[in-house]
């Protein structure tokens, strides 16, 4: 007899999809949309830091602009002092401005060659000369120093550059931007002063 074997059709049945697994578009779109949002803070962010460098960058060209238009321009010299010898057979240095803006903050230390410094301060030298007195000089006594005097040839041959190894002055700006020294050693030239910050010195900004 025949056995006749019924097969019954598997019907077609969508997968029941899982939900701790499936995403849906909403929340593509959200991640999307904080990846998005990040990233534009992260630019943000080095625009901000650019522009910060940038302003900082024009701030400082700008002060230094300043500080170059307000330099004063000081000069170091010497002048003859009375001292127990006589009149004039001392040398004191000498420090005037020749420029058009004021100087601050101003010390000056002569150094000595056996390693004595004296130290002198003063708050401010104005500008230029003045119609009536001239200019504004601040001078600072040499100790320990002999000079032949105003009637000798050479009022100021004598021991200058034996007893002294240089005289350092340190000043600033009006604004207290930049800060400048001269070092200026005496001259063993016959005719010219001890000290002539023309001649014989070294000038550069340390600030």
């Amino acid at each position: 007899m025949a056995l006749a074997v019924l097969t019954a059709a598997t019907p077609n049945v969508a997968p029941v999809p899982d939900p701790q697994t499936t995403i849906s578009g909403w929340e593509i779109a959200a991640a999307v949309g904080t990846c998005i949002g990040g990233l534009a803070a992260g630019v943000s962010a080095v625009f901000s830091f650019l522009s910060a460098r940038a302003s900082r960058a024009t701030s400082r060209d700008a002060l230094e602009a300043l500080a170059v238009g307000i330099r004063p321009h000081l000069r170091v010299s010497t002048s003859l002092t009375d001292t127990d010898a006589g009149p004039g057979t001392g040398i004191a240095v000498a420090v005037r401005n020749e420029s058009s803006w004021p100087a601050t903050d101003l010390r000056l230390e002569v150094r000595y060659r056996d390693g004595h410094v004296t130290k002198d301060s003063r708050e401010r030298i104005d500008p230029g000369a003045h119609p009536t007195h001239g200019y504004d000089v601040w001078t600072v006594p040499v100790k320990g120093v002999r000079v032949a005097g105003p009637q000798a040839p050479n009022p100021y041959s004598g021991d200058t550059v034996d007893v002294v190894a240089s005289a350092v002055l340190t000043y600033s700006d009006e604004r207290g931007i930049a800060r400048y020294e001269h070092r200026v050693r005496p001259s063993t030239v016959v005719g010219t002063t001890p000290f002539d910050s023309r001649i014989n010195a070294d000038e550069r900004r340390i600030r």
